[in-house]
């Protein structure tokens, strides 16, 4: 959970993407990095800051645990216990980290399976709310006796 940042550059880069004050080559990592603060769960469940474009979950798991670890979409798939495919629209931003995903992910690997929904979540929220002009609600009208 993001409360503040003591750090002007990474709250720029935090909030506008920019990468004004943090060296470019850090930028993808950090992104990374933030989104996984992001999505933590604390005690103080008080007000938060959203992160301005977060990564799909997706890429943390091609970036953070594919690649360390030297496992192709194949293999990746075979333990996970899903057909290549599915994993593969996952990495690569197409398909959705769904609960039984989230599941398997969490039983070979951090963080839990609530994370890995929290940060699909947090993606899928950020897109939904840049196309929040395309989005009409009708209110609902209350009427008191």
């Amino acid at each position: 959970m993001i409360k503040g940042f003591i750090h002007k550059g990474l709250e720029r880069f935090y909030r506008t993407d920019s990468n004004s004050g943090i060296q470019a080559k850090h930028a993808d990592k950090l992104r990374r990095i933030l989104v996984r603060l992001e999505v933590a769960t604390t005690p103080d469940d008080g007000e938060t800051m959203s992160m301005h474009d977060p990564p799909h979950p997706g890429e943390m798991i091609r970036e953070e645990i594919m690649k360390p670890l030297g496992l192709t979409v194949t293999a990746m798939a075979a333990h996970l216990g899903v057909s290549r495919k599915t994993l593969s629209k996952i990495i690569n931003g197409h398909g959705a980290v769904t609960p039984e995903m989230a599941y398997r992910l969490s039983l070979l690997f951090k963080p839990s399976a609530e994370s890995w929904l929290r940060q699909q979540a947090a993606y899928d929220l950020w897109h939904t709310r840049q196309r929040s002009a395309d989005i009409h609600v009708m209110p609902i009208e209350v009427h008191t006796v």
